[in-house]
């Protein structure tokens, strides 16, 4: 198989590895191609690929989660704060 048949199969792994949100790397590409292809090649193919698109960030909880999880978390650490302030004033347990 010459370099030309070969550019057109390592397009599409590259393609295929963006599309898994896989950053291509020459080992992966490798391993994807199931036949032996000259690393120049694949290099060259890498360095033409069009850069992923950064993803969209996404905010990891909802407002109602947020109120959720803080209520949670001041509920357990409110007997330690009543604990820091007895040892704080010096009550006896």
């Amino acid at each position: 198989m010459s370099a030309t048949d070969l550019r057109p199969l390592l397009d599409n792994v590259i393609a295929q590895l963006q599309a898994e949100g896989k950053s291509p790397s020459v080992a992966l590409v490798k391993s994807r191609l199931g036949r032996p292809c000259p690393l120049p090649l694949i290099i060259q193919a890498l360095q033409g690929a069009p850069a992923q698109p950064p993803a969209q960030e996404k905010l990891p909880f909802t407002a109602e989660q947020q109120a959720w999880i803080q209520a949670a978390i001041a509920a357990a650490l409110a007997p330690l704060q009543a604990e820091i302030d007895r040892l704080k004033t010096g009550e006896p347990r």
